[in-house]
């Protein structure tokens, strides 16, 4: 579904700037959404429990996103939180069960608790220049799952390491590196007949899809 920037009701036309409380909450056959430029936030619980979602845009004019607004849309692969993204929500992707990667915008200045837990993710992409304390590991409201903490890899700005090291929460991820991990070329990938894809399962796949990949070995992301 496209959501439109502009709506009209009783003759008068006005823009769409917010998604309110639960407007799509439990619409399992939602598929895909695509939020235009005017909105600039997505309300509380407002796909809560969307399941069959596998795909959501959404845009740079977003600058907040509520708590639990994208919880238990257990479709969602992957997710790209915008540069102009100041805050997200406590629970807002909480028990997103089949997220394997998250990029988190250099706008991000707060994300509160539960926001990422009850889904284990391998890859954490983070652009934020000056990480701010979350929620650690051994708190029973801690920002990503204890396993995230432990098994998934941080991906930072480069010349930052030593910020996330030192900074309550982000300090909690064992395996921390500089630099985003590698994107992928599908049409280069998909026609090269040496070529062997799998997901993290270890399904053998005949391209690569939305999250994680091992391509010829090596761990890549498609956005």
């Amino acid at each position: 579904v496209a959501i439109p920037e502009e709506v009209t009701y009783m003759n008068r036309t006005r823009k769409v700037t917010s998604i309110g409380y639960g407007a799509f909450s439990g619409c399992t056959g939602l598929t895909s959404v695509t939020i235009p430029n005017s909105v600039t936030s997505i309300g509380i619980v407002t796909f809560f429990n969307c399941s069959g979602l596998t795909s959501v845009t959404i845009p740079n004019s977003v600058t907040s996103i509520g708590n639990g607004a994208f919880s238990y849309c257990s479709g969602l692969t992957s997710i790209t939180i915008p540069n102009s993204v100041a805050s997200i929500g406590n629970s807002a992707f909480y028990r997103c069960s089949r997220l394997t990667s998250v990029t988190i915008g250099s706008g991000v200045t707060s994300i509160e608790e539960g926001a990422f837990d009850g889904v284990d993710i391998p890859t954490v992409i983070s652009l934020i220049e000056n990480p701010f304390t979350i929620t650690g590991k051994t708190s029973d409201y801690r920002t990503f799952s204890q396993n995230t903490f432990l098994n998934a890899t941080l991906y930072v700005p480069k010349g930052t390491i030593d910020k996330y090291k030192a900074t309550d929460g982000w300090k909690d991820f064992l395996f921390i590196e500089e630099g985003n991990p590698t994107g992928i070329n599908v049409v280069e990938n998909t026609k090269n007949n040496n070529t062997t894809i799998y997901d993290l399962n270890g399904v053998h796949l005949s391209e690569p899809q939305k999250g994680i990949n091992i391509i010829n070995g090596k761990k890549y992301v498609k956005k």
